[in-house]
């Protein structure tokens, strides 16, 4: 089981609300969806090591390739926030550290 509770999923209430003519509250909790899932992932990484800021980028690069390959019915969706919705500003800490040999 992941970090997530069991609850309804941001696009299936976001659908439903469209159901019910709800437009801009289906646009508002897509924008709580991703800033929810942004703010998990800035929570896990904050605090990473600078020299490490190419892997962190490789590895959820290939994990975002692999969940749209798992779902491949979510690139319609992806396509049309990408083109659609303000991404969230996002700053991650970073850690400064001198290098040790291992």
């Amino acid at each position: 089981m992941g970090i997530f509770r069991k609850r309804e999923g941001f696009v299936t209430k976001g659908n439903r609300q469209i159901q019910n003519g709800d437009t801009p509250g289906a646009q508002q909790t897509i924008i709580k969806g991703l800033d929810h899932y942004s703010n998990q992932i800035i929570e896990a990484l904050n605090g990473y090591p600078a020299d490490d800021a190419a892997l962190i980028v490789v590895s959820l690069r290939n994990l975002a390739d692999s969940i749209q390959k798992q779902n491949p019915a979510s690139k319609v969706l992806i396509d049309y926030i990408n083109k659609n919705f303000k991404k969230p500003e996002i700053s991650i800490d970073k850690k400064v550290e001198k290098t040790k040999k291992r």
